[in-house]
């Protein structure tokens, strides 16, 4: 039990996803549109009318944060921020890995692989699988992951220094200044997004769907 424990925290996808801003709110929150609702039906002290109301609102209005969420991140802040890194803070600054990358998702998706152990980047570059997957339907998921990295290696390019590095280098550099520009750009985003646009959003929209599924009839009320 505790090595399958040890193993499920050091993993990289765990790794991958404990650093990443916009996946860390995207979960937390996930878990509240479900955990709040739940929580809400499951009041003894409410009637049965008013738990219905509030876990529906509860639900339609952290939906709407996500959704708001997830539309302004990917499309504003990390494409903003990569283009102010390159074009600004980091302009003319050799090494800091700016000038290798097209944009945010082709490096995001470079450090994903560099984050692998050797072992692992190896794999990839023979197109295989880690031989002791043996369920079939991990099976799947490696080799929908491994199509995935083969890609972000056929954008790179053969003869680029990144793809080199991640093919020979035991720790290929990750570029942590460009990086940390980029989570930064997300966390300003999930500031914005949440705390400013989501709540101003769902005030217009969740009580239309809710008086369209028949949950609200008189908003006053």
């Amino acid at each position: 039990m505790i090595p399958a424990i040890n193993n499920f925290l050091t993993s990289p996808l765990l790794v991958n996803l404990s650093q990443n801003t916009a996946a860390r709110v995207s979960c937390e929150t996930g878990m509240k549109a479900v955990g709040r609702p739940a929580f809400v039906l499951m009041d003894k002290d409410l009637d049965s009318s008013t738990k219905k109301y509030s876990s529906a609102k509860e639900l339609l209005y952290q939906l709407i944060c996500l959704g708001v969420y997830l539309a302004v991140i990917p499309t504003v802040f990390k494409r903003g921020t990569f283009a102010l890194a390159k074009n600004g803070i980091l302009k003319n600054t050799p090494g800091k890995g700016v000038e290798l990358f097209k944009n945010g998702k082709q490096y995001l998706q470079y450090r994903e692989i560099a984050n692998l152990d050797k072992a692992a980047r190896t794999r990839i570059f023979e197109n295989k699988i880690d031989v002791t997957i043996t369920d079939a339907k991990k099976k799947k998921q490696a080799q929908n992951l491994l199509e995935k990295h083969r890609k972000t290696l056929e954008n790179l390019g053969k003869d680029s220094k990144l793809y080199n590095a991640l093919k020979n280098e035991e720790n290929p550099e990750k570029y942590n200044l460009l990086y940390n520009a980029l989570e930064t750009g997300s966390y300003f985003g999930s500031l914005i997004g949440l705390a400013i646009l989501a709540p101003e959003i769902s005030h217009h929209l969740i009580h239309p769907i809710m008086k369209a599924f028949g949950l609200e009839k008189d908003q006053n009320k």
